[in-house]
């Protein structure tokens, strides 16, 4: 991480500095960003949003390991903070810690069960470690909240494809494509699963 920022010129909020470290963000400039989150969290320790943000830029750096201390930090200081449980389990599944990954989207969907896009990194994760029927319950779960969510078609059907379970297979591949037409990948695996399937 970068070292101690300078404080502004005239004494601003911990809200102050974070909107203006987000526009200095959407102009490219992330390494002065980085300075108004860091004084954003010296004026306000628990300020989640300057956490999160402030781990997205090192993860574009690709420093990981300070990444993981800003969540970390996150997810303890706010711990009904669903954002910071999720964030801390996609990094992790990123350094193939899978289990704790699978314990932070699990404390993410106690906060907010409702949340599509966690149910399907979570479903990836139980994958990864064969749990097949948790990760299609939870490749299901994100689909009936977000029923267009054509990468969760895919990976369900996926799933569902190596378990010997075809024709539900292909189902979702279509739904895939009926999302986005031009999945190559969707309609090939598609294909491959209609052949595949039993006379």
């Amino acid at each position: 991480m970068t070292g101690a920022s300078t404080p502004p010129h005239r004494q601003i909020t911990p809200l102050q500095a974070f909107n203006a470290a987000v526009a200095l963000e959407e102009r490219g400039r992330s390494r002065e960003a980085e300075q108004l989150y860091q004084y954003a969290l010296a004026l306000s320790p628990d300020h989640v949003a300057s956490l999160l943000r402030w781990s997205t830029i090192r993860v574009q750096h690709g420093d990981l390991a300070s990444a993981l201390t800003l969540l970390r930090r996150a997810a303890g200081v706010a711990p009904q903070s669903a954002d910071a449980h999720a964030a801390l389990g996609r990094l992790l599944a990123t350094l193939n810690c899978t289990q704790e990954a699978i314990s932070c989207y699990q404390k993410a969907l106690a906060i907010r069960p409702d949340n599509a896009a966690v149910h399907h990194h979570l479903a990836n994760a139980l994958g990864t470690l064969q749990r097949t029927q948790e990760a299609i319950d939870h490749y299901q779960q994100a689909l009936v909240i977000a029923p267009n969510l054509a990468e969760a078609h895919n990976n369900l059907a996926g799933l569902l494809a190596t378990d010997d379970r075809s024709e539900q297979a292909i189902i979702h591949y279509e739904r895939a494509l009926a999302v986005n037409p031009n999945d190559v990948e969707a309609q090939k695996t598609r294909d491959g699963s209609s052949r595949d399937r039993p006379a």
